[in-house]
C-alpha cells in the first residue's frame, strides 16, 4: 500500500477543494478564538473581586443555570 500526501501539508485552497470533492464538510467558524477570549474577559470582570474558590462556585452555578 502506498502512502499518500498528508492533507495538512497542502495549501488551504487545494485542501478545501479535495475535501469538498470527497464529501467532507468544511467548517467556517464565525465565532473566533479571539472573540471567545474577549467575552470570557467581559464575563469574569464583574466577579474579579471574588477569591478563586468563590469564582469557581459562582461559575459552576452559572453553568448549571445555563443547562437546557
Amino acid at each position: 500500500m502506498t502512502k499518500g500526501i498528508p492533507l495538512d501539508s497542502l495549501p488551504d485552497d487545494l485542501r478545501k477543494k479535495i475535501k469538498k470533492e470527497n464529501g467532507v464538510p468544511t467548517r467556517n467558524y464565525t465565532f473566533k478564538a479571539d472573540d471567545v477570549r474577549s467575552y470570557a474577559i467581559k464575563v469574569l470582570s464583574p466577579i474579579a473581586c471574588l477569591t478563586q474558590s468563590e469564582r469557581k462556585r459562582v461559575l459552576a452555578k452559572a453553568l448549571e443555570m445555563n443547562k437546557i
